[in-house]
């Protein structure tokens, strides 16, 4: 009888152990998933930033050609 109670108690045993892996394994994929999402909204943050500062830097270009622009017309006048 003590054996055969040793027996069925096994596959319990194996069911809670295979539960708790699966439980972490989960938890851990979520867990790399949401770390992975906040890596995304910095990166469309830094990228939205570097995008900024080179449409400023056009517009300044733009400026400064048509500053040029004028200077020549007035140097040549």
């Amino acid at each position: 009888m003590d054996n055969k109670n040793k027996r069925s108690s096994i596959p319990l045993i194996a069911g809670a152990i295979s539960g708790v892996t699966l439980g972490w394994v989960i938890r851990r994929s979520n867990h790399k998933r949401q770390k992975l999402e906040e890596n995304n909204t910095l990166i469309e943050k830094i990228k939205g930033y570097e995008r900024k500062v080179f449409e400023d830097g056009q517009k300044r270009a733009s400026q400064i050609d048509g500053i040029k622009k004028e200077v020549q017309k007035k140097v040549t006048e």
